[in-house]
């Protein structure tokens, strides 16, 4: 589990700066496109895009989240799981 959980943090690190920079701070500027919309509660200026690009992650981290705990079988997964399988399992007995 933490070898996929992490597997997702260098995507995350490649992702963000181009999206930043192409998407988030253009429309963050005086007159982008977001701007108009989002300007009076986060200001307007290029570090504004970035700060609705964290904004905007959190949300849906938060959404997914929930969507997650809503998912009976993935809520009650450690329920439905069969425990880890033990190294004495593993190994057949010696007698």
């Amino acid at each position: 589990r933490p070898m996929i959980s992490y597997s997702i943090i260098p995507l995350a690190y490649l992702l963000s700066g181009p999206l930043s920079e192409k998407y988030f701070i253009p429309s963050m500027v005086e007159g982008g496109v977001l701007a108009s919309r989002y300007g009076h509660v986060l200001g307007v200026g290029p570090e504004r895009g970035i700060g609705l690009m964290y904004i905007l992650f959190g949300l849906i981290y938060i959404l997914a989240g929930q969507a997650i705990l809503l998912y009976p079988r993935l809520r009650r997964i450690e329920l439905e799981m069969p425990d880890a399988v033990t190294e004495s399992e593993l190994v057949p007995n010696q007698a």
